[in-house]
């Protein structure tokens, strides 16, 4: 696909794509995709009582190239506290604040967190929603190639867990939704009353339904 003799910048609100605020307001992250255009940047205009935040995009001329998929950050010049977050519209930007991003005290042997700038991602997991606050962290095996993935997603919103295999969080409904024939992940889902968590598995090799339960049971 040629994309023209000239580039062209426009910006574009940040709706539909993950965005978190960092735990000192200072650093916002958002999940993206892109294709046939330089990585998106996130670009913020800051006041006394709001900070708007918009992503840029660079079309160049020649050939489509096949894009890519990252965590974007950018910095305010202070912490963004009390003043509005919104995107390039005018509306709220929907985000989820770090401060309440609970984690796992306890992890598999071997399991360490995804690269700075690494969009966590895996084939057939469905993606976080984006009209309430939601994130997600992501933990692979090792620290080389390419192996066994854990992702998990914490949602403002409470939801009774899908069909599958019944079981227990912290003595709540949970339940274990497998792998199906074609190598899907699978994944552990159940709510406290105020978020829905998601722990799922991928790989080769994937964690066991034991090994989900125990990681669930940690996060805190």
């Amino acid at each position: 696909m040629n994309r023209g003799p000239e580039s062209k910048v426009h910006e574009g609100a940040v709706a539909g794509y993950p965005l978190l605020v960092s735990s000192d307001g200072q650093t916002l992250t958002l999940n993206i995709g892109w294709g046939c255009e330089d990585r998106p940047e996130l670009v913020t205009r800051e006041s006394t009582g709001v900070v708007k935040v918009s992503l840029r995009h660079t079309v160049r001329p020649g050939f489509c190239d096949p894009g890519g998929f990252a965590q974007i950050t950018t910095h305010l010049n202070k912490p963004l506290g009390t003043r509005t977050l919104n995107d390039a519209t005018g509306k709220p930007a929907v985000h989820f604040d770090e401060r309440d991003l609970l984690r796992p005290a306890s992890l598999p042997e071997n399991y360490y967190p995804y690269p700075a700038g690494r969009m966590v991602f895996l084939p057939g997991l469905e993606a976080i929603p984006t009209d309430t606050p939601a994130w997600a962290v992501g933990y692979r095996l090792g620290t080389g190639p390419e192996a066994g993935s854990l992702i998990i997603s914490q949602t403002l919103r409470s939801s009774t867990p899908p069909p599958g295999k019944a079981a227990t969080v912290k003595g709540r409904p949970a339940t274990i939704t497998h792998s199906d024939s074609q190598g899907d992940p699978h994944s552990l889902t159940w709510s406290d009353g105020t978020y829905t968590f998601v722990v799922t598995t991928g790989g080769p090799p994937r964690l066991t339904s034991e090994e989900l339960i125990h990681v669930a049971e940690s996060i805190g």
